[in-house]
């Protein structure tokens, strides 16, 4: 895509270089493409340039990030990756780059970090030099801790290819990142699950360059995520899209140009991370709703009945109670479809007055959460209240939202 063309002035204070200022903007952070510039370059993607899309599964191969009962949040997210990137080729006016595998970093990149570390280093210095006279003037403010949701400092080295990563998107024609991640909170216990639970996506502070598309890319994303998941029950993140100064993912101190989105797909404690027969339906569903909602920001919608690739489904078996398999999470997302989950009769529901997909999430367990609104499906359409899947049961949910 061709990149907007800005004066040496500006340029020059966007860079710090030595050639004196002559005009600066209210931030001091001068924006380097707009929502209409990347919805203009994918409509004429197909006879020139395509759209180039880093999608960076959260850590290092093999190193780093949250851990649960044996469960890695780098490795959901080279699933989640390795799925959006299948679904994201398929789409002729796209290039995808994947920044890692489990074991390795994309080469290209390996390459950059082996052969620029000093520059990158260099990059990095002249970024917090140049944030802190901003800073200084004025022309831009510094967010508070309280201001901020607290996130864990990566160490040096890591946050060195972090920035990294951004310098090689600025230089090598990327025009979107997306992270993606699997959330934490310090407040679980080895065997204890957090108290948090749903989804969040991070965007650059507003005086950043890259905030203004980057905002519409993650209000597009988190739309498509909503209909089947929570948004995050931390304070802080439960407005859904949250604004952040400091992630490197997302830009901290400038250093990255082109609109990114760091999305917390959930917490590793929650269920649906924790049973492998349902894992791979999880992280695939993940990967469709950010899909679409990447379709949606650029106006090119794809038509389906189902922001899930769990639906429709042709149920033939009454799962044990316990039990967890894709057919159970196709039996939550069919039933939250058709109003009846979470159900207003949930023990949580009850308490709080409020059917909360953070606490009855769809998990593809089942649990009370699921016998409860099957009961309530049963009772609407005049079945026997068993909360067990049987055949009558089946029956009706086939011809509501089966194949």
């Amino acid at each position: 895509m061709k990149r907007i063309i800005f004066s040496l002035t500006l340029l020059s204070v966007l860079f710090a270089v030595t050639i004196p200022a002559l005009a600066k903007t209210p931030t001091g952070f001068e924006s380097t493409v707009s929502t209409a510039d990347l919805r203009e370059a994918y409509t004429t993607a197909s006879i020139g340039e395509k759209v180039h899309i880093l999608v960076v599964p959260g850590h290092e191969p093999m190193y780093g990030g949250a851990v649960y009962q044996g469960i890695y949040e780098r490795e959901l997210t080279v699933e989640i990756a390795d799925s959006l990137a299948k679904l994201l080729e398929q789409n002729p006016r796209y290039e995808v780059t994947v920044a890692r595998t489990n074991d390795s970093w994309n080469g290209s990149l390996e390459r950059y970090f082996d052969r620029n570390m000093k520059s990158i280093k260099k990059f990095v210095d002249t970024q917090k030099k140049l944030m802190k006279k901003l800073v200084r003037k004025g022309d831009v403010e510094q967010r508070g801790d309280e201001e901020q949701v607290d996130h864990a400092a990566a160490p040096t080295d890591v946050a060195l290819r972090l920035y990294g990563i951004n310098k090689w998107a600025n230089e090598n024609g990327v025009d979107l990142v997306l992270s993606l991640h699997i959330n934490d909170a310090p407040d679980h216990g080895e065997n204890t699950p957090s108290a948090y639970a749903g989804f969040a996506a991070y965007v650059p502070d507003p005086q950043y360059g890259n905030a203004a598309p980057s905002r519409a890319l993650a209000e597009s994303i988190a739309a498509r995520l909503s209909t089947m998941n929570a948004t995050s029950t931390l304070p802080g993140e439960s407005v859904g899209v949250v604004e952040d100064q400091e992630l490197i993912a997302i830009g901290a101190y400038g250093t990255l140009h082109v609109p990114s989105v760091l999305l917390e797909y959930g917490y590793i404690t929650e269920p649906k991370f924790l049973h492998t027969e349902v894992r791979k339906t999880v992280t695939d569903d993940y990967a469709y709703q950010t899909y679409l909602g990447v379709q949606d920001f650029f106006k090119d919608p794809v038509t389906v009945k189902y922001s899930t690739r769990a639906l429709p489904r042709y149920f033939t078996e009454t799962p044990g109670v316990g039990s967890s398999s894709p057919a159970v999470y196709s039996l939550q997302a069919g039933l939250h479809t058709l109003g009846f989950y979470p159900a207003a009769t949930s023990t949580f529901a009850i308490a709080t007055h409020t059917p909360s997909l953070a606490r009855c999430t769809i998990s593809g367990l089942m649990d009370g959460c699921t016998i409860d609104a099957i009961k309530v499906f049963q009772k609407k359409h005049m079945l026997e209240q068993t909360g067990a899947l049987g055949p009558k049961t089946r029956a009706l949910l086939n011809s509501l939202i089966g194949i």
